[in-house]
């Protein structure tokens, strides 16, 4: 009987929902408000916090993947928190110019990760991960717009590399030598320096083309312009000559390098001489003298005639070359004709080949790096981490108006969930013709 009773005193799931839903109006306005407040505090309060900016990329570039500029300096990717490089960034742009750097600073110490991703089974680089909490940061635009920045450095700085590349240090050197073999060595190596390199650029960016042009065939014409005019003979032709650059005020020098020459000479042949009498001094005494060490002594003495061989071609070279510009020597006029076609030969190598050549190559450098080097961004360029998505902040967000709209409705109408509660039933108008009937009847 007691089951019964409080079956019948209860509050059934339908009234609940007919009081929960019951101030339609209330309900709609207080749903909407609450899912507004909530939103924003989701998005403020909750989510900034705890959000971050992420980032995979990788580099089209070995060397910037293996942390390394074009010039072979290297670079650690840790220190893209380094304030020094975070002012670089930060002054690459003016929408950064609000930027607290020292505050941002010290966000990253607590809050960027820079990771270097590699395969799980060959261990091989993949990418790198940069992340970066959002509190660093007044918006997502300029958030965004940083990290791509940041990320986009070792580019950047790469870039200020090659614009600060010097690629005629040989040419400078040719330039300021008052010695002719010098010169002509300095340029055979700038020609040699241009033709690897433009194999180098072929191998790394594949046989792009520069003004119209396959960078292959920029590099055959220009081997077929040394070859034709025979400019790596050069050395060869003034081994055979020992033609001086400007002989009136070198010949002292040349004197006294012949000079140097003569005394090296005699002292390799002192050290040769002691290593054969050790070992003839060893065998007249009976001696056993080790075949290893017999092999070093015999190794020495070879480099030492060696060296003194070449010492002596030098030597003999000078003198060939102090008697041919002797005036009383025979055939002195055409040695000294051909001397000065030599030179103008060599000044011409210089001045019309090598130095256009050595800018066409340096602009044809440059062209490659700025129009090949780039970041390759894994899925979307940066994506936000963390917190609470935009649809799930909404869902969430309207049921908590929903519940707190609901729950106003049942405070206020509480009584109506009360057992005891009868609803009142609406009053009925009488006709208006019977009001007025006994309102003229009462007159009377």
């Amino acid at each position: 009987m007691d089951r019964d009773y409080e079956y019948e005193e209860g509050v059934s799931l339908g009234q609940i929902l007919k009081v929960f839903f019951g101030r339609w109006k209330q309900f709609l306005v207080i749903t909407a408000l609450v899912t507004v407040v909530a939103i924003l505090g989701i998005m403020f309060i909750y989510n900034k916090p705890n959000q971050v900016y992420s980032s995979t990329f990788k580099y089209n570039s070995a060397d910037l993947n293996n942390g390394k500029y074009v010039d072979g300096s290297s670079f650690d990717y840790s220190l893209l928190s380094s304030e020094k490089i975070l002012n670089e960034v930060k002054n690459s742009n003016e929408k950064f110019k609000d930027l607290d750097v020292s505050k941002l600073s010290q966000n990253f110490n607590s809050a960027i990760t820079i990771k270097t991703n590699t395969d799980k089974d060959t261990k091989a680089f993949t990418s790198f991960t940069i992340t970066i909490k959002k509190t660093a940061f007044s918006n997502d635009q300029v958030g965004k717009d940083f990290i791509t920045a940041l990320t986009e450095y070792p580019i950047t700085h790469s870039l200020d590399v090659i614009n600060k590349l010097s690629f005629d240090t040989n040419l400078s050197a040719a330039s300021s030598s008052t010695m002719l073999d010098v010169k002509v060595n300095y340029l055979l190596a700038q020609i040699t320096y241009l033709e690897n390199g433009y194999q180098t650029l072929i191998n790394q960016f594949g046989d792009q083309t520069y003004n119209g042009k396959p960078i292959s065939e920029i590099k055959t014409e220009f081997e077929s312009l040394v070859r034709n005019n025979y400019y790596k003979e050069l050395a060869d032709e003034l081994e055979n000559y020992q033609y001086a650059l400007d002989f009136a005020n070198q010949k002292s020098l040349y004197e006294t390098l012949k000079g140097g020459y003569e005394k090296k000479y005699q002292e390799l042949e002192m050290k040769i001489s002691n290593y054969n009498k050790r070992i003839k001094e060893i065998a007249e005494n009976g001696g056993d003298l080790k075949e290893a060490n017999l092999a070093a002594i015999t190794s020495s003495i070879n480099t030492l005639v060696a060296e003194q061989t070449e010492v002596r071609i030098k030597a003999d070279n000078i003198t060939l070359l102090l008697e041919s510009h002797d005036p009383t020597s025979a055939g002195y006029d055409d040695y000294i004709a051909a001397e000065n076609a030599y030179i103008a030969k060599v000044n011409n190598i210089y001045s019309n080949v090598l130095v256009p050549e050595t800018t066409n190559y340096a602009n044809i450098y440059k062209a490659m790096y700025q129009n090949n080097l780039d970041v390759l961004y894994q899925d979307d360029k940066i994506t936000i981490k963390g917190g609470l998505n935009t649809i799930v902040t909404i869902i969430i967000s309207l049921l908590a108006g929903v519940l707190c709209a609901g729950i106003a409705n049942l405070i206020v109408d509480r009584k109506k969930l009360s057992p005891n509660y009868k609803e009142e039933a609406p009053i009925k108008e009488e006709p208006k013709k019977e009001i007025e009937a006994e309102t003229n009847d009462s007159q009377e």
